[in-house]
């Protein structure tokens, strides 16, 4: 292995808060360098959005795959050496949390909302915030959905109100 060699795992030489501060920090970064993965590896978009996937030359994809394999190293080791726990994370609670704070930045964009920006015209409201208060909604209702625990499938109870009138 490059660096350091491994140490042996001894009970580490921190108090709790240092520990756990090392142990965030850490899967943090674990964290990003899986979304840098996505972003390198993956093409997205929507409605008003394109994210294609970079543009690296073989060089550069081989250079910062061996920096991520190297930083998945370093991680590793100082797991090791820190006996720091792996921590089982919810990806509902991580859901909801994104909903949630998106739920407030819409709420921010009424008519209302707006004059942060600028003066408004007075018929912005009629045209915007029920648009608001739609999406407000269904992110509160994608939020409750995600936070529900899983039960047994009822037909019909998983139908998305509307998606009748879709056509297929």
């Amino acid at each position: 292995m490059n660096g350091p060699e491994r140490a042996q795992a001894v009970p580490a030489p921190l108090n709790q808060s240092q520990e756990r501060a090392l142990a965030i920090t850490l899967r943090l970064l674990e964290e990003r360098i899986s979304t840098i993965r996505d972003l390198m590896e993956h093409e997205d978009g929507g409605v008003l959005y394109h994210r294609p996937r970079p543009a690296f030359t073989p060089g550069q994809s081989a250079r910062i795959d061996r920096l991520i394999a190297g930083i998945h190293d370093v991680i590793a080791s100082i797991a090791e050496a820190f006996v720091l726990p792996r921590e089982e994370r919810d990806p509902r609670g991580m859901i909801v949390a994104l909903l949630a704070m998106s739920w407030q930045s819409i709420g921010e964009m009424d008519a209302r909302g707006m004059h942060a920006y600028g003066d408004t015209d007075p018929r912005l409201g009629e045209v915007l915030d029920p648009h608001v208060r739609r999406l407000m909604g269904l992110v509160l209702e994608l939020e409750a959905a995600v936070a529900a625990e899983a039960a047994v499938a009822v037909p019909g109870e998983d139908a998305v109100p509307g998606e009748d009138a879709v056509p297929g």
